[in-house]
């Protein structure tokens, strides 16, 4: 064999490999986004809130935010399908969801909406949100195989990633020990 010849063949199979390893990955984001679709459409999920003074009661470490935070659980077959976390702050409201399938986080969704300005002054308007960022993140094995970002966020970023290894966990205790009456 030329070398010519081996360069050919060594770039035909890397090209072969990044197109197996591309179309991988679209069926694994398209399985999560039928996943996905299912939880939100599925009306007989069972829901648990866990409001701002509850979570001070139930964690010692908790440190409430200026508009408060809630922390809600929706269960399948007794088993956490989804999570969602949202915070409310001076500037508007931050959201994070995360979904399940078989005790793993599959699908990661933040959202920041802040309260639009008064044109006449900088006072927040607080009746009306826009949408300044929202965040996509497709996992697969705890790892994000995607990330679409939209917009920037103001303030502190709770990114749904971060909060897989850090926070995440205890939320998810919690949930799972409120929902068994634990």
């Amino acid at each position: 064999m030329t070398i010519r010849f081996r360069i050919i063949l060594t770039y035909f199979i890397l090209m072969f490999n990044t197109l197996a390893f591309a179309q991988d990955i679209k069926i694994k984001i398209d399985h999560i986004r039928t996943v996905f679709a299912a939880i939100n459409s599925d009306a007989s999920l069972k829901k648990v809130v866990i409001d701002n003074d509850k979570l001070s009661t139930i964690d010692p470490d908790y440190k409430a935010s200026d508009g408060g935070e809630e922390l809600t659980g929706y269960f399948k077959d007794g088993d956490l399908v989804k999570l969602t976390f949202s915070v409310e702050l001076s500037f508007g409201i931050k959201t994070l969801e995360f979904y399940f399938q078989n005790a793993e986080v599959i699908f990661a969704y933040e959202k920041q909406q802040n309260f639009r300005k008064n044109g006449k002054t900088t006072e927040s308007d607080y009746s009306h949100l826009t949408t300044g960022f929202e965040g996509r993140y497709y996992l697969d094995k705890n790892k994000v195989i995607q990330k679409v970002e939209k917009g920037s966020p103001i303030g502190d970023r709770y990114e749904a990633t971060i909060l897989l290894e850090s926070g995440f966990p205890k939320y998810r205790k919690i949930l799972i020990e409120a929902f068994s009456g634990k």
